[in-house]
């Protein structure tokens, strides 16, 4: 424990990038992580944290310690920070960036989960920015966090129990995990121009087995229990075969909606129906996605038009998008 509010006072009271990087929101306190490392059997790895949104945990901000300066953080402060990181999926309100994440990692080991504390998240670089990393961040500013933040992100690997697996979600966190001395072993190469590459990364304490996908989890549209089941497979020592996979899977025509027909419900709103679900299956969003076609062809929701003449598997996976994108689901 001690170890950790260490880190917390390094990274939360960190103003080095501060003087060069105008994109940082430098009320927000750094956070380095998400839920408690040290008994989780797997961490996932993102980029950065994003900004507070209404209806989801919020991120600790300095104004609410009385403090416009973060380097004026207490011990008791910072205690309180700690305490927040280790609680964040303690009430359900984690932020949606981490449904589409979990849909991937469940397919790997259903057992992984940010709720159960199995699983818990780890960024590369702790600070909030505006815009966001993709969407604006000029190179030079990403160049300079990246390298002040790799200290502290090396030191927040050392946390984690030696045989937890290390998820990276995207080019970044791969690269992260390379730049500290990561080794990619196997890759392997699936539809488009996805990839999944599984490998080891060597500390002083130990080795730690890593895998991760190229591109991040809310952009893999509908291919995250794909991803999720070739990275589990790359683990389990094998080679992913999407045409074995489609032979055990169910085919969309044969897929009975047990929940919904046994209940014998018809749904007013798509919303609904995609919202009943979830709740059924978790954010699995290819069970989900498939399950509401199946209510679909049956007339169990309503859909007047289909101008764009989707499949219900389509629609079901636009929809599902949808509500992850504007955060009804």
């Amino acid at each position: 424990m001690l170890a950790v509010l260490e880190q917390t006072r390094a990274v939360s009271t960190c103003k080095r990038c501060l003087p060069s990087v105008t994109t940082i929101l430098s009320d927000y306190i750094p956070t380095f992580r998400f839920g408690v490392l040290s008994r989780c059997r797997a961490v996932s790895i993102s980029i950065n944290p994003a900004e507070n949104q209404e209806g989801y945990r919020p991120l600790p901000r300095c104004k609410e310690y009385g403090f416009a300066d973060r380097s004026a953080l207490t011990d008791d402060d910072l205690a309180n920070v700690a305490r927040r990181s280790d609680e964040y999926f303690a009430a359900g309100d984690k932020h949606r960036f981490f449904n589409t994440l979990a849909s991937v990692v469940s397919s790997i080991d259903p057992t992984w989960s940010y709720e159960a504390g199995t699983l818990s998240h780890i960024d590369v670089v702790a600070c909030v920015t505006r815009p966001t990393w993709t969407n604006g961040v000029p190179a030079e500013e990403r160049r300079v966090m990246l390298e002040s933040c790799r200290q502290h992100f090396l030191t927040t690997l050392r946390l984690l129990p030696s045989d937890s697996w290390l998820l990276c979600d995207g080019r970044t966190a791969l690269q992260a995990i390379d730049d500290v001395g990561g080794r990619t072993e196997n890759t392997e190469q699936l539809e488009g121009n996805l990839a999944v590459c599984i490998g080891t990364l060597l500390l002083e304490a130990g080795a730690h087995r890593f895998v991760g996908w190229n591109y991040p989890a809310h952009k893999l549209y509908g291919k995250q229990t794909e991803v999720g089941l070739a990275a589990k497979c790359l683990m389990d020592g094998g080679i992913h075969d999407p045409k074995a996979e489609a032979v055990l899977r169910p085919s969309p025509e044969s897929s009975s909606l047990s929940s919904c027909i046994a209940d014998r419900l018809v749904f007013t709103s798509q919303r609904d129906l995609m919202r009943f679900l979830v709740g059924k299956l978790g954010h699995n969003q290819d069970s989900v996605c498939r399950e509401y076609a199946a209510a679909d062809r049956q007339g169990l929701v309503p859909r007047n038009s289909n101008r764009h003449g989707l499949s219900a598997e389509q629609y079901a996976h636009r929809l599902y998008a949808d509500g992850i994108r504007n955060g009804w689901l």
